[in-house]
């Protein structure tokens, strides 16, 4: 099978920058886990020899249709994440609040003088450029997840309602795929 095949097959990815000591990530979390697998679709525990004896049954859905992928980071979004995400929030007030409400100590009101350095200035970031840890950004109010992006739809938001909102877009797509 071809890379393009594989890529044009492949379910969207959504990124949900997360902190588990916040009720509102673990919620958003939830909510990404149970709407991701099409209705329908029955779990059952597939065993793979030896290496189930290490790591345990793993659940396998059994026709693997999802609508999306999660991936779910505890740590702070890259320069080129970052940078992504200021583009998007060019583009709809919705994903610009979604933005501003992670980054609060960013009080700009033009995404003309948003940039990385103001969403983590000097303090808050190591010698080489790179954020200082999750907790301690949190803790210092330059990050507040969550935070979940969708890197097709090119969407950001930052509560639960927006989440849903978002996600009746993979329950009209006709694009679901299998995985």
């Amino acid at each position: 099978m071809s890379m393009f095949r594989t890529l044009a097959e492949s379910p969207s990815v959504i990124t949900l920058y997360h902190y588990a000591g916040n009720p509102l990530s673990v919620k958003m979390l939830d909510i990404l886990k149970k709407e991701r697998v099409c209705k329908g679709v029955k779990e059952k525990n597939i065993k793979h020899g030896f290496l189930s004896q290490i790591f345990g049954d793993r659940k396998k859905l059994s026709s693997g249709i999802y609508r999306y992928k999660i991936d779910v980071s505890n740590s702070i979004p890259t320069k080129k994440q970052f940078d992504l995400m200021l583009t998007y929030a060019a583009t709809s007030p919705a994903v610009k609040k979604a933005l501003l409400s992670a980054f609060p100590k960013v009080t700009v009101t033009s995404l003309d003088n948003y940039s990385y350095a103001k969403a983590f200035p000097p303090e808050a970031l190591h010698q080489d450029q790179t954020p200082k840890s999750q907790e301690y950004m949190i803790k210092h109010n330059f990050f507040v997840p969550p935070l979940a992006v969708d890197w097709e739809h090119r969407y950001l938001v930052s509560d639960s309602e927006d989440l849903k909102r978002l996600l009746q877009k993979y329950h009209t797509d006709s694009k679901i795929t299998n995985n």
